[in-house]
């Protein structure tokens, strides 16, 4: 399956190439900053008890780049779509961010309830055309993730996998990258149709490219919900409609959490954003940012435009931080045996990481105030961090819920 690159590229020369290609996705990552996100909760629920219940997986087109709503990102689109075309209601829930790749995409999961969907969509690969991952490791990530969500659905429930979208939003300025990374996705959906074939339960459908920007706006997610409809209502036919069942709330093992997360949703706590702002000007590095812990998730409390509200505390370095018990220094996360597994790590480009534990008032460590270089580095001054966290320490307490 795995042959030697056709046309004007070797293997070698797409192993020299990988490198630049992982370096301009990683710019194109962190300067996406203006771009309007979406910043609610990334569930479309319709009221109807009798609706298909859909999870979506996914980053490229999934994200919500260029709308400030899901409900006019994908998600919302795709619902309103299946209605119009099959007079079905579909609620839709989606996992996943602009950061996600195949190799983190199960990780992204977590602990996420799968038992009361009726149909799982995946649509992971932008990054990963980009960044010319190999076909084995494509592959190895796509049968990680499919086995994990047949392990946690119900029996009979099915898997749509939709073809890479054409890496365009990403080339506009670059026609030679832009070639090379539209080679690339050719390949990978190559392979996906290899592997949906061997499944059982999982189909794989073609997904078009809009005529608007491909980068975001709701006239491309419109299109994107077509395609995506047209491809998974054969399957959606065929499924019997399931009692409708709600995930249970979030539980929250800090009190403050709730408010800290809601005021990140609009920007944060101003005092959070100005200590980050001070710690980067200070420490020379790209991104400073205070986290919260919470079972299998790492919250950002405050909105960076960069990071996305959460991710999987499995692929956190502040987990580590918070184990630790004090401050903790990474030169280079690259050449540390704890990160070398972290698909975020070359997704992301930044090896250097300081953390320090932050604690509630009764002494729990509940997150951390945390930095990130894109050059590695041997240290930062501690007393000047160690200052600066403690102050995000006593903004992050003023939020909690004190008991009568």
């Amino acid at each position: 399956m795995y042959g030697q690159p056709q046309g004007v590229l070797t293997v070698a020369m797409y192993e020299r190439f990988s490198a630049v290609m992982r370096a301009w996705y990683a710019l194109h990552l962190f300067s996406g900053g203006a771009i309007p996100k979406p910043r609610d909760e990334p569930s479309i629920r319709t009221g109807d008890p009798d609706a298909a219940r859909i999870l979506l997986i996914g980053n490229g087109p999934c994200q919500g780049n260029g709308v400030l709503t899901y409900q006019l990102a994908l998600p919302g689109q795709l619902s309103r779509t299946l209605k119009r075309r099959m007079n079905r209601s579909a609620d839709v829930d989606y996992i996943g961010t602009e950061a996600m790749n195949m190799a983190s995409a199960t990780a992204w999961l977590a602990d996420h309830p799968l038992d009361g969907y009726d149909l799982a969509v995946v649509l992971v690969g932008t990054s990963d055309a980009a960044r010319l991952t190999s076909e084995r490791e494509w592959e190895r990530g796509l049968r990680t993730l499919l086995a994990k969500l047949r392990d946690g659905m119900p029996g009979g429930t099915e898997i749509a996998v939709g073809s890479i979208p054409e890496v365009t939003a990403l080339t506009a300025h670059n026609k030679t990258l832009g070639r090379v990374a539209e080679r690339h996705r050719r390949r990978l959906d190559r392979v996906t149709a290899a592997v949906t074939s061997t499944v059982d339960g999982v189909s794989f459908f073609p997904l078009g490219t809009p005529h608007a920007d491909p980068a975001g706006g709701a006239e491309a997610y419109r299109f994107w919900a077509e395609s995506v409809a047209e491809g998974i209502q054969p399957v959606l036919e065929r499924t019997v409609p399931r009692p409708t069942t709600e995930p249970p709330a979030r539980r929250w093992d800090w009190s403050g959490g709730p408010a800290v997360v809601e005021l990140a949703s609009t920007g944060g706590s101003e005092e959070l954003q100005r200590l980050a702002a001070v710690a980067q000007e200070t420490f020379g590095v790209e991104l400073a940012v205070v986290t919260l812990l919470n079972g299998d998730r790492t919250w950002y409390a405050m909105h960076t435009e960069v990071l996305p509200a959460h991710i999987p505390t499995e692929l956190s370095y502040c987990r580590y931080t918070a184990h630790n018990g004090g401050p903790m220094i990474v030169p280079d996360a690259r050449l540390d045996p704890r990160f070398a597994d972290n698909p975020l790590i070359e997704v992301v480009m930044m090896p250097f990481y300081a953390g320090y534990p932050l604690q509630s008032s009764t002494g729990e460590t509940i997150g951390s105030f945390c930095l990130h270089g894109a050059q590695p580095r041997a240290s930062v001054p501690l007393e000047e961090f160690r200052e600066l966290a403690m102050q995000a320490q006593a903004e992050l307490q003023r939020y909690e819920t004190k008991l009568a």
